[in-house]
């Protein structure tokens, strides 16, 4: 028996996929950087997302190890959508059940 059911961003590429279709709706300050809280506070407060800060860390970190984000050094609030996260998310919306383990 299953009480709770199951989390949708537990896998860090899933949550890293939706931040990256959160920053692609952001518009970006100076040099193409977008301010972390642009993504993060939709990440963890968007009723229809509503992932939990140990979810979006992993997502984070999955992105920059992945190189879709790029954090330039020195600076905490800033992160730079590189090349390849856009590559990624144009696979994403080519394939819309990517990611989803349901289907």
């Amino acid at each position: 028996m299953k009480f709770v059911s199951d989390r949708p961003f537990a896998d860090p590429e899933v949550a890293a996929r939706k931040l990256l279709e959160i920053a692609h709706r952001v518009q970006a300050v100076q040099d193409g950087r977008i301010h972390i809280e642009k993504i993060n506070w939709p990440f963890l407060t968007d009723p229809a997302i509503r992932g939990t800060p140990s979810e979006y860390k992993a997502a984070l970190e999955f992105a920059v190890a992945k190189g879709w984000f790029w954090r330039p050094p020195q600076q905490v609030r800033d992160l730079l959508l590189t090349i390849a996260a856009t590559q990624a998310a144009l696979i994403t919306w080519l394939r819309p059940s990517c990611g989803n383990k349901s289907q």
